[in-house]
C-alpha cells in the first residue's frame, strides 16, 4: 500500500513539473503586418498606397504570365484533341412514401 502511494506522489510531482516546464516557454511571433505611418504627416501631403501587381503589369504593359499546369482540364485537352464520352448518370428514382 506504502509503494502505490510513493509512486502515485512520485507521478504527481512529474506531471506537475512537466505542466509548468510547458507552460513557460517563450515563443516569438513573427511580425505580419506593416505599419500606417502615414498617417502621421501633414494635411497638406497626399498618400498613396502601393500600386498592386496588375496596375504594374498594365502600366508597363505586361501580359499575364498563364501557368499551363493550372489551366482547366477541358481546355488543356481540347488544345490536344483529346475528346472523351460523355458521362451518363442513371435517372434518380425516389420512394413512392416520400
Amino acid at each position: 500500500m506504502q509503494v502505490c502511494l510513493f509512486d502515485n506522489k512520485i507521478k504527481q510531482i512529474i506531471n506537475s513539473v512537466l505542466n509548468r516546464l510547458s507552460l513557460n516557454k517563450r515563443v516569438d511571433v513573427p511580425k505580419f503586418f506593416n505599419r500606417v505611418t502615414t498617417l502621421l504627416q501633414a494635411k497638406d501631403a497626399q498618400w498613396k498606397s502601393m500600386k498592386t501587381v496588375g496596375a504594374l503589369r498594365s502600366k508597363k504593359t505586361l501580359p499575364v504570365p498563364v501557368n499551363h499546369d493550372s489551366l482547366y482540364k477541358e481546355a488543356v485537352m481540347m488544345m490536344q484533341n483529346i475528346k472523351r464520352k460523355p458521362r451518363c448518370f442513371n435517372t434518380l428514382k425516389a420512394p413512392k412514401s416520400l
